[in-house]
């Protein structure tokens, strides 16, 4: 835009030749003409520097654009790890816990040891904890979409698998 302007404040030069026949006296001449437009008063200055500010313009976008792109991301790769971690540590730790709780809780009651309202609140436990997990499990595949959004390629994160083998779920004596 900016070579444009200029290329505007250039002026126009014209030339041109013909043949012109004037009839009164029977003559025939060759005419020629040349102009050139003298650019005392407009060179463009308002064109090229509007040009330039447009440039100016365009390039704090783009870096405006760049800093909001990076904020986002890194903001969604914070939720992406923390969801990882979330759900990796209920796998590791809270989940067998209430599994071997309600195990646990379900023998006794088996073997008349405790009441069946202490079964039903352990498998409570149980179905929360799960609950939980799956939270974690949906918030980072959605932090993860957001970051292959972002950067437009599928990420290679380590993969979060989904158990199926939580046995005793839903079992009642």
């Amino acid at each position: 835009m900016v070579d444009l302007e200029r290329a505007q404040a250039v002026p126009d030069v014209t030339a041109g030749a013909g043949i012109r026949y004037v009839e009164e006296t029977d003559d025939v001449g060759l005419v020629a003409s040349f102009s050139v437009p003298l650019t005392i008063f407009d060179r463009n200055q308002g064109g090229i520097l509007a040009a330039r500010l447009r440039a100016a313009q365009a390039i704090d976008e783009g870096r405006a654009s760049r800093r909001d792109l990076a904020t986002r991301l890194v903001r969604a790769h914070a939720r992406l790890t923390a969801a990882y971690h979330e759900a990796k540590a209920i796998d590791a730790a809270l989940l067998p816990a209430a599994n071997a709780a309600y195990d646990a809780t379900r023998r006794a009651y088996d073997e008349g040891k405790l009441p069946y309202l202490d079964v039903l609140d352990a498998q409570r436990t149980l179905f929360d904890t799960e609950t939980q997990r799956l939270e974690a499990l949906a918030e980072y595949h959605a932090a993860k979409v957001q970051v292959e959004g972002l950067i437009s390629e599928p990420l290679s994160t380590p993969s979060l698998r989904e158990r199926s083998d939580h046995h005793n779920q839903g079992d009642t004596p």
